[in-house]
């Protein structure tokens, strides 16, 4: 219990802290636009509205990582947007999960050895693998597309991309409307992500092979607003770690495959999602990356859990 009375402490301080040095328009109600709306959200964790995170985009209705998937997440309400990124040859950061273009579009090769006008030149191909209409998207167009809107989580797949990232989502006015995950040490983590951290919401991962403690101990002072949790079974001691922190923090599940939610995964939720959603919600989950953001969302309207 001493770890949750510290993160209680430290809350409360950046809290009062915070709320004294507020600019004049937030304290006069002025209107905010929906992604700042969903940020105070991610950073009060005593707002009961569960958060969807849709897994590279609504990729079952449209091509992963394309600007439609981005799109079509923004309008069915969910309030992040996963997206991959990496580096073509000449320097352009493009929406990419895999190391080659294989798999997602109509070419072939690394995107590392492409150049953007080989990458632009592909068509992207769907969940069927069935070629589309639609074009590999830059980061650039991403960001735009979802300025004011929604929160991202820019999954950089390239180890030199960070430095660009945080370029553009300056030059796009889109910092804080980033999330990023961490699984570094505290130390790591400053040294890695630096200045985006002035702006950027960043999340320590807890997983099978971290110590709970360890990491809630050592990032209490840089205020993580979430912790990921990722388990592989339902018995999974790190559960007795998510009932100490709600109320505390938000607490993030992946309900993409079974071993990162002990099987409690999106698959399992179209037969019963409460077996799958439902479970974890009482486990206190309240962000959700999901593949199936529409389903989730569904149910969580039902429950009075989203907008």
């Amino acid at each position: 219990m001493i770890i949750i009375y510290k993160l209680f402490l430290f809350s409360l301080f950046v809290y009062l802290h915070s709320s004294q040095n507020l600019p004049q328009e937030r304290r006069a109600d002025a209107p905010i636009d929906r992604a700042s709306q969903i940020r105070e959200m991610f950073c009060d964790p005593h707002d009961s509205r569960v958060l969807v995170n849709a897994h590279r985009g609504d990729w079952r209705h449209a091509p992963e990582n394309s600007l439609r998937a981005i799109q079509n997440a923004i309008a069915m309400g969910a309030d992040i947007v996963e997206v991959d990124i990496r580096k073509t040859s000449d320097g352009v950061l493009v929406l990419m999960h895999d190391a080659t273009v294989d798999r997602t579009t109509n070419g072939k090769g690394e995107v590392s050895d492409l150049d953007y006008d080989d990458v632009r030149s592909l068509f992207l191909r769907n969940g069927a693998g069935i070629v589309t209409r639609h074009k590999v998207p830059t980061l650039k167009e991403a960001l735009q597309l979802v300025k004011g809107q929604i929160l991202i989580q820019p999954d950089y797949k390239c180890r030199d991309c960070l430095d660009d990232i945080a370029g553009m989502l300056k030059d796009t006015g889109t910092g804080n409307q980033a999330v990023f995950g961490t699984k570094k040490t505290i130390r790591e983590t400053r040294a890695v992500f630096g200045d985006l951290m002035e702006e950027a919401l960043l999340v320590p991962g807890i997983t099978g092979q971290t110590d709970p403690e360890a990491v809630i101990e050592e990032f209490i002072p840089m205020d993580p607003k979430a912790y990921v949790f990722k388990f592989t079974n339902d018995k999974a001691g790190h559960l007795e770690y998510m009932a100490r922190l709600k109320g505390h923090t938000r607490l993030w599940v992946q309900t993409i495959e079974p071993h990162r939610c002990g099987g409690r995964d999106d698959d399992l939720a179209v037969d019963d999602p409460n077996l799958a959603y439902g479970w974890l919600i009482d486990q206190g989950a309240d962000i959700f990356l999901t593949d199936r953001p529409q389903l989730l969302l569904e149910y969580l309207r039902k429950r009075g859990l989203h907008d």
